[in-house]
């Protein structure tokens, strides 16, 4: 308790050091977002065309480093995330703002996107993306998703012992998670995915808002980001520390990495207009100027399954 009391100040002081910092001081960045098109600390692409972003660029290893309102997400040293909070607290924004930065830093050939959408409405406009492979929007097939890419992983375990290279990396995404939870095939196939997962270039964005998961599922996801929670019993499930209860505004989030202290940042806003622009198909020129190699199947169709 006396551990949990001290993150929680520490928490308590981290917050409000950021609240200090910020430039205005006259509204909330949330009611500034509705007004200007910013959410939290900027837009995304503000943050595309920052400095940390374009050094992230740079750096090795398959999706690379993610930039969110200052906080960097390295998913070759961070191989799973778990997103949680309240509903409207900024989720699936946040993965909007990972995915689309994925997008845009990687060719097709090189990333895959399996996605799993219960809510059937978050992840629709991806399905026209060329990096999309698989994107399932109930529980059949979402157990037929994760059955398949359980085959891969297995297939991708042979071919790292026959000395072959693993070309690209697959990022499997599943949005509300406790809709899922009933079906144990589910569970139990997802717990082993991010257990094995994580050695052939397999990365799972796990988003859910209620933290009381599978323990076979969070033991296996080091990464943890929490927006504002219903309680500090949820707080506390998502990170290991109190604090998350009392984020003031949707977008700020703490982000805790393995073995370090909590991060508070604001995530960008993604609009409608930022996902078309780099999941509709045809890209923009700017784009296939960026990355040709993604051009090379004439429809989308023939190198993706739908559900």
């Amino acid at each position: 308790m006396i551990e949990e009391m001290g993150e929680y100040l520490f928490l308590s002081a981290l917050i409000d050091s950021f609240k200090a910092n910020k430039k205005s001081k006259q509204e909330e960045p949330w009611s500034r977002g509705l007004a200007a098109g910013t959410y939290g600390c900027a837009d995304l692409q503000n943050v595309t065309l920052s400095p940390v972003f374009k050094r992230s660029l740079m750096s090795s290893g398959g999706v690379s480093c993610v930039n969110l309102g200052g906080i960097l997400l390295d998913f070759s040293q961070l191989p799973h995330l778990l997103i949680a909070g309240m509903p409207g607290s900024g989720k699936t924004n946040c993965i909007h703002a990972i995915l689309l930065q994925m997008i845009a830093k990687n060719a097709a050939p090189a990333l895959q996107l399996w996605l799993a959408d219960p809510t059937k409405i978050e992840y629709i406009r991806y399905k026209n993306a060329l990096h999309t492979r698989v994107c399932a929007t109930d529980g059949p097939m979402t157990r037929n998703l994760l059955a398949m890419l359980k085959r891969v992983m297995h297939r991708r375990y042979d071919q790292l012992s026959k000395g072959e290279k693993l070309e690209d990396t697959i990022v499997l995404v599943i949005d509300a998670l406790p809709a899922l939870t009933e079906d144990r095939e589910i569970i139990s196939t997802l717990t082993e995915i991010l257990q094995m997962g994580r050695k052939v270039g397999i990365h799972g964005i796990i988003s859910t808002q209620t933290p009381m998961l599978d323990a076979g599922i969070k033991a296996n996801i080091p990464g943890r980001i929490a927006f504002r929670t219903a309680s500090a019993e949820d707080s506390i499930a998502v990170f290991g520390g109190l604090g998350a209860q009392d984020i003031s505004k949707p977008g700020q989030g703490v982000y805790r990495a393995p073995y370090a202290r909590p991060a508070v940042f604001d995530c960008p806003l993604v609009t409608e207009q930022d996902i078309g622009e780099l999941t509709d198909f045809p890209y923009k020129k700017e784009y296939q100027k960026m990355h040709p190699s993604a051009f090379g199947i004439a429809s989308p169709r023939q190198s993706m399954l739908y559900y």
